[in-house]
């Protein structure tokens, strides 16, 4: 818990150090961002693809859940979240990068235990595996339909008129 509160705060400081960057059409017809930090500009050659951060945030998800419980496993894991951190950060910065890249990388660490969880079998015999599999398959299709509604493109009508 207290490894936890630690990247959080971490977190909540890079983004106030990092600060805001924004984006306007260069004299080149580039797009180019305007570093909050620095104040320099910083021309991008693409805008962020959202699958992308989808992609590498589920395989962290799959390695987070596949690796053993040992201290082994749990260095793989903290390289895995760190790399993943560090492309999201690098990613962020580039133009183009919106609220629904953010919501891509969530949706990514969702179902890597939903998916790994039809591998493993029971603890107990209290619960029938047609039911847990029942299960796994309605709670998976959930997040994959409250990922596929926060991955949705939206109008400028849709923004404009206040989601509706």
């Amino acid at each position: 818990m207290i490894g936890t509160g630690v990247v959080f705060a971490g977190l909540v400081v890079i983004v106030f150090v990092l600060g805001r960057r924004h984006v306007h059409e260069g004299a080149t017809g580039d797009m180019v961002a305007t570093d909050g930090a620095a104040g320099g500009e910083v021309t991008a050659r693409r805008p962020a693809r959202f699958w992308l951060a989808l992609l590498g945030a589920l395989l962290v998800s799959l390695v987070m859940e596949a690796s053993p419980s040992t201290w082994i496993g749990l260095a793989v894991v903290v390289a895995a979240v760190a790399a993943l951190g560090h492309a999201l950060l690098r990613a962020s910065q580039r133009p183009g990068w919106t609220v629904r890249h953010v919501a891509a990388a969530g949706l990514g660490l969702l179902p890597g235990r939903g998916l790994l969880a039809f591998t493993t079998t029971l603890l107990a015999d209290e619960v029938d595996q047609a039911a847990k599999l029942c299960h796994n398959v309605v709670m998976l299709g959930v997040v994959l339909l409250v990922g596929a509604v926060a991955l949705r493109k939206r109008t400028a009508a849709w923004n404009c008129a206040g989601g509706h």
